[in-house]
């Protein structure tokens, strides 16, 4: 059982951390390649705290779609879907690509 007791931004928006009432952390760090930058959007981590008090189930990612940037730079998107034993949301990061 993982029951949440905090969730943390760090790391420029590029890290989520859940921490469970027992002190046991569950990690999502996002690292872009040496072109790129990747983090979480900042309603994430306001979505993210809904969870406290909940026992996480379950999660998944997806990618979502591409949107272009100016010059060669595009933006991919991709969902964290997290499923607890009273919700399932959905968390959003995106990855920054000069080309």
């Amino acid at each position: 059982m993982f029951l949440i007791e905090n969730v943390v931004l760090n790391k420029d928006d590029a890290e989520l951390l859940f921490i469970a009432s027992d002190g046991r952390e569950l990690k999502f760090e996002l690292i872009g390649d040496c072109c790129s930058t990747s983090y979480f959007d900042e309603e994430s981590k306001v979505d993210a705290a809904s969870l406290l008090g909940h026992t996480l189930r379950s999660w998944e990612v997806s990618s979502v779609g591409r949107l272009p940037l100016s010059g060669d730079g595009e933006r991919q998107l991709y969902m964290l879907v997290v499923r607890t034993d009273k919700a399932s949301i959905s968390l959003s990061w995106r990855n920054d690509s000069n080309g």
